[in-house]
């Protein structure tokens, strides 16, 4: 093999675009002031508009078919955590109106960044391989086409998927002697992330069924009886209509539909946004003569229940890049487990130089703004908005 260094430069070309891509978007949000009125993900107004009743100490779980017909989404420690930080902020600070909308983006940007902190550590753990390498992977995956806009909205979705991270962290490190109080603790990390989206379940039933296998059982009956005792505890805690808003069983089934096209466009989006992943996935696996399936067990039991989750949402009209990051999160700690870095990059290698040429050609379209977003969507009338919704307060 001949020793060069093309595939290195073009991995870096790769990392430029992704960090073009998502600093633009961190303008456009943050510093253009040419753009205004804007939300950044679908449903952001829903989420702004519970955390502000919270803020004002209003009930925020309450029955959709009537007065005032409000919809709380999501779970307590979302509202609880931004709402409270907001207060913080404001003994010292006197945010209002459209500042709390960037503060809260704000706070989810904080998350981002801790969760980039820990799956880093996480890649560092699991092989200590060129910091190159495992910086690429660790923005592509928290900072990449599917994630990064989730970085700048006012969503819980990266809070619980930062604390999910957290808890792999956790889980790797002691994976091979886990005592019953580490795996006690880590149960109440995966409690957090529930307690921030009620979905965040893929980590915590990865690991559950990573300890059944592992004959485990003990812990594994720790692991379980903890989390949902803490759950039992809070269903408890709230009021009768917190069960049935979070899961939304009071739908009727008015956010579910099987219609195809837009069930292939959402499947599309998510190759397109992570085909280096995918065919990097696949390389892994055909290139691998001797792949030691028991040392892989975790990322491959973790990427099938998070792939399986991904295509059993999908008739779910609000399904979006939010149910792939955990699919992104397993793949990449699957792929750094088993790829050789030095073989494919110090030495030319053809296939991965392909592969990193057709990731940085979608890249390119997004950045050039062929396809894709640079800047997020415009809203109109939002002064009548904050009106209606400072009345209702008062009200």
């Amino acid at each position: 093999m001949i020793k060069n260094k093309i595939n290195q430069s073009v991995l870096i070309v790769l990392l430029l675009t992704l960090i073009s891509i998502f600093f633009i978007r961190f303008y456009n949000v943050f510093i253009n002031h040419e753009i205004k009125d804007f939300f950044t993900s679908g449903y952001e107004e829903e989420s702004l508009l519970i955390l502000w009743y919270n803020f004002n100490n209003r009930e925020i779980y309450t029955n959709l078919l009537e007065y005032p017909y409000r919809w709380a989404l999501y779970n307590w420690l979302f509202y609880d955590f931004y709402s409270f930080s907001l207060k913080l902020v404001n003994l010292i600070f006197d945010i209002r109106e459209r500042s709390v909308i960037n503060f809260f983006r704000l706070v989810t940007l904080f998350f981002s960044l801790i969760a980039f902190i820990f799956f880093y550590k996480s890649l560092k753990h699991i092989k200590n391989e060129n910091g190159l390498w495992t910086i690429f992977l660790a923005i592509f995956c928290i900072y990449g086409l599917s994630t990064g806009w989730w970085n700048l909205t006012t969503r819980p979705d990266l809070p619980a998927l930062t604390i999910e991270i957290i808890g792999i962290y956790f889980f790797l490190k002691n994976i091979n002697n886990i005592s019953i109080l580490n795996i006690i603790g880590i149960s109440i990390i995966l409690f957090l992330a529930w307690s921030f989206k009620q979905t965040a379940l893929i980590t915590f039933c990865s690991i559950a069924l990573y300890l059944l296998i592992q004959r485990k059982f003990l812990r594994c009956f720790f692991f379980i009886f903890i989390f949902f005792l803490l759950i039992s505890v809070t269903i408890f805690l709230q009021n009768e209509y917190y069960f049935q808003s979070i899961y939304m069983l009071n739908t009727s089934g008015s956010v579910y539909d099987f219609d195809l096209k837009r069930i292939t466009k959402v499947i599309n989006i998510f190759v397109l946004k992570n085909i280096l992943l995918i065919l990097l996935g696949f390389y892994v696996v055909f290139k691998s003569k001797y792949l030691n399936f028991k040392e892989n067990i975790f990322y491959l039991i973790g990427f099938l229940i998070s792939l399986v989750y991904f295509l059993s949402v999908l008739s779910n009209k609000g399904t979006s890049d939010n149910h792939t990051f955990q699919i992104i999160i397993f793949l990449a700690l699957f792929i750094h487990k088993n790829f050789n870095y030095k073989n494919n990059f110090f030495y030319f290698n053809p296939i991965i130089l392909i592969i990193f040429f057709i990731q940085i050609i979608i890249n390119s379209l997004v950045l050039f703004n062929v396809e894709g977003k640079l800047k997020p969507n415009k809203i109109n009338n939002i002064d009548e908005y904050l009106t209606c919704t400072n009345n209702n307060l008062i009200n």
